[in-house]
């Protein structure tokens, strides 16, 4: 259920990719108990956190050398 959600931001991330861009992108869960396809978990096989909430914050640089210097006021930042 959750991949739907995601496909256009991803499918927005690969074009830039293709058009040039370099990417750094973080991503992580938030929160216990997620639903999923399968109901609500607290955990997978009692060790692995099931988030309730995921979270990606993608920074668009333009292709080249000196990623810190690249890094401007104007520098594209997309968060879901």
């Amino acid at each position: 259920m959750r991949r739907r959600p995601w496909e256009s931001p991803e499918s927005h991330c690969r074009q830039l990719v293709r058009a040039g861009s370099e990417l750094y992108i973080y991503a992580g869960g938030f929160g216990s108990a997620g639903t999923g396809s399968m109901g609500t978990a607290q955990t997978v096989k009692g060790r692995i956190n099931v988030p309730a909430a995921c979270w990606k914050v993608v920074l668009v640089l333009p292709d080249g050398e000196g990623d810190i210097r690249r890094v401007r006021g104007v520098t594209p930042v997309i968060a879901v």
